[in-house]
């Protein structure tokens, strides 16, 4: 019950400041448009493939993308890093009889709710108007494993984000670190261009990493273009990362504790 308690005490105020999350939502809706546009473009209004995909088939991808960057992301290391423990906040939660962890990560889904629900109301829109352009699975088991696959990205986008976070106990400036692994989320992550697109070698770095898990895997599992073997074998990988940045997570929260001196920087 408290951790449904401080769920909705969030939703509240992520309603109340609804505000915000429009104008984060138009920053994940521009950018994959800009990308379709261009790649729009780049295959003569669609009449030329690019590594075996069909224009229907990128447009679905990037309609899909402004979904899943607003309702997969997410931005706990600034909650974290900027607001708890740089602004010294986090003194009223170490007492609280409540998972930290589990905490900062239920207070985040009603915003992201919110912002999913317009990217959701987005897509419909771009589904009615140009249904032709939009490819996504029909089948029932498919699209219960997509539902289980988009609520464990945002769990692995989460974890990656809170260790980013905890890291501000020993960095006075944590920013450099949350920086350079957003630029390489943009591209291992599949915001900028699918892997499929990326020379082979790119890809198979990017494969290695947990970003793709957290984005590009989900939008491939709705577009329909995994497998039911794949699909399994995406969550498997999912609940790796989660376990392994949760358990990096727990041993940099003990040693970061006994270094947080409860005034704000």
């Amino acid at each position: 019950m408290r951790y449904v308690r401080i769920f909705f005490l969030n939703f509240q105020e992520a309603f109340s400041e609804r505000g915000r999350s429009v104008v984060w939502f138009l920053i994940a809706l521009f950018n994959p448009l800009l990308y379709f546009v261009f790649w729009y473009a780049a295959t003569g209004s669609g009449n030329h493939n690019i590594a075996g995909w069909s224009i229907q088939t990128i447009s679905s991808y990037y309609f899909l993308l402004i979904i899943a960057g607003s309702l997969f992301q997410s931005f706990a290391d600034e909650q974290i890093g900027y607001w708890h423990i740089y602004q010294g906040r986090l003194t009223n939660y170490l007492l609280k009889p409540v998972s930290y962890y589990a905490m900062n990560f239920i207070s985040e889904i009603p915003w992201r709710i919110i912002q999913g629900f317009f990217g959701v109301i987005v897509f419909l829109l771009m589904k009615l108007f140009f249904g032709n352009f939009i490819v996504m699975t029909s089948d029932v088991q498919t699209i219960v494993l997509c539902i289980c696959i988009s609520f464990l990205a945002y769990a692995v986008s989460y974890a990656v984000k809170a260790v980013i976070g905890i890291s501000a106990f020993w960095l006075t400036d944590y920013y450099g670190l949350a920086e350079g692994v957003s630029m390489i989320l943009l591209i291992s992550g599949g915001f900028v261009v699918p892997l499929r697109f990326l020379p082979s070698w790119i890809e198979k770095i990017a494969l290695l990493l947990p970003f793709p898990y957290a984005m590009y895997f989900p939008i491939l599992a709705w577009m329909g273009k995994l497998s039911v073997g794949e699909l399994f074998q995406v969550i498997g990988m999912q609940i790796m990362w989660i376990l392994l940045f949760f358990g990096l997570f727990t041993v940099l929260w003990k040693k970061g504790v006994r270094e947080y001196s409860g005034v704000s920087q």
